[in-house]
């Protein structure tokens, strides 16, 4: 399976792999459902924080971090999805 995403993406696409995880693997492993994803990317969309989770991402290039900040909406979900 392959997700492609557009140049102007939703930060899931960027800091999903900071955990760890690739969102096409855990979908068609039936860790995490296509709807999933889609609440993912409308949290993202969403989302105030666009400073701090560039602050954050910044901060973590480079490395695989162990858990989502307290401020993303995604934090739960991708959390356990890493944690697997």
């Amino acid at each position: 399976m392959t997700i492609h995403s557009p140049s102007n993406n939703a930060q899931i696409w960027n800091v999903a792999p900071k955990l760890g995880v690739d969102l096409a693997r855990v979908i068609e492993g039936a860790v995490m459902t296509p709807a999933d994803l889609s609440e993912m990317l409308l949290n993202c969309a969403r989302c105030w924080h666009t400073k701090k989770c560039a602050r954050w991402q910044y901060s973590a290039r480079g490395q695989v971090c162990g858990h989502m900040p307290a401020f993303c909406a995604n934090r739960d979900i991708l959390n356990d999805v890493a944690a697997r």
